[in-house]
């Protein structure tokens, strides 16, 4: 019960006690009521006071009680609430520590199976490598087989990629004027080649280049067929192709010296078509270069683009090379990856050497340009094939 509450039921038993406390009659002591009015009316007065004492320190005393109570029940429903937290929060901490378990021991399965898997891998290269021994040691065993057969194996090991790249080219002719552009920089004779700039990222290398050659127009394309659809150094494919008087593909083996002192090789198929316009001539590539042994999954595919057009005058004829190239190394893992790095600089070595020949190449051109056409073409050759 309420302080004010209280007060408001004291006043009006106060109150209603005081109406009718002079109707009292006390009979004590041997006073008579009509007797002594004024005795009377004090006792009966004094009287009433001690019962509203006593029935005030009631009051307060079973407010008090009531407060302590209040006290006491407030201790124990903390009390119970904190034991109620204290409950849910073990029971969250159990189950944390059980998800924490269960998914301790999930990562403990998965590297369990990713160590496994690393296993099988390299039980799968070692019977991969074991096989191969086996294939040369068989090969070596068996009879000598003649130069025929041997370019019908390697026909028909490439006859599949070379249908697919050579099915590529049309396509890439059609998008020639989108690549090389009438605009590009025109630089001297002697530094043309298929220049091409690795980005930041070393995971695309493409470029542009043109230059004038002080060389007519007919000799030049003619001697750039010869030797561009007539290589010596490749082994060239001898099965069914498309316009085979315009188109090659070609198979190269290459082999490096790397700065570590070991030898890196590379397998590139190499299809090539021309495209003799009215007032040009337009060489169009498919390549894709492969990697072996340590470089083994690696590859890089390349687009690139040769237009031959006549320039100058009669009185002094010129000859234009344009060029665009695109390469795009493939199966590298990340670009943290440091057999991905040494393969890339594979190509960028290989690239070099083709830039250098090409540059011997244009040389021979501008040293050739006396001399007729077939003689100039027989000259290329015999050099190439040297």
């Amino acid at each position: 019960m309420d302080d004010v509450a209280f007060e408001a039921s004291m006043a009006g038993f106060l109150h209603e006690f005081n109406l009718t406390s002079d109707k009292i009659t006390v009979m004590e002591g041997g006073i008579s009521p009509d007797s002594h009015g004024p005795q009377k009316a004090a006792l009966s007065k004094l009287k009433a006071n001690e019962r509203c004492d006593r029935y005030r320190k009631k009051l307060q005393n079973e407010r008090e009680t009531l407060r302590r109570q209040e006290r006491e029940l407030s201790v124990e429903l903390v009390r119970l609430q904190e034991a109620e937290a204290q409950a849910k929060k073990e029971e969250n901490t159990l189950a944390l520590s059980a998800w924490r378990a269960t998914a301790a021991r999930q990562k403990e399965k998965r590297l369990e199976a990713e160590q496994e898997q690393q296993q099988l891998k390299a039980a799968v290269r070692c019977r991969a490598e074991a096989i191969r021994r086996m294939s040369v040691m068989l090969a070596l065993l068996a009879p000598v087989k003649t130069l025929a057969a041997s370019e019908e194996q390697v026909d028909a090991h490439g006859a599949l990629l070379f249908k697919m790249l050579v099915g590529e080219l049309d396509a890439l002719y059609d998008r020639t004027d989108d690549f090389v552009k009438d605009s590009m920089d025109l630089v001297s004779p002697e530094d043309f080649a298929l220049k091409r700039k690795w980005g930041a990222d070393w995971t695309l290398l493409e470029g542009t280049n043109a230059a004038e050659l002080p060389v007519a127009f007919g000799p030049t394309w003619r001697c750039l067929s010869s030797i561009l659809l007539s290589d010596p150094l490749g082994t060239h494919y001898t099965g069914e192709i498309d316009d085979p008087e315009n188109t090659a593909a070609i198979t190269y083996r290459l082999n490096y010296a790397l700065e570590s002192g070991d030898t890196a090789r590379l397998i590139v198929y190499n299809v090539v078509r021309r495209y003799v316009e009215k007032d040009r001539v337009v060489f169009v590539w498919r390549v894709l270069s492969e990697g072996q042994g340590e470089f083994d999954g690696l590859y890089a595919d390349e687009h690139a683009w040769l237009v031959v057009r006549p320039s100058g005058s009669a009185n002094s004829p010129l000859t234009t090379l344009e060029s665009f190239t695109q390469l795009k190394p493939m199966g590298l893992s990340a670009s943290s990856d440091s057999r991905g790095h040494r393969f890339v600089k594979l190509l960028q070595k290989a690239d070099e050497e083709d830039i250098a020949d090409l540059k011997q190449l244009v040389q021979r051109l501008l040293l050739g340009e006396s001399q007729p056409d077939s003689d100039v073409v027989m000259e290329l050759n015999l050099k190439a094939a040297n």
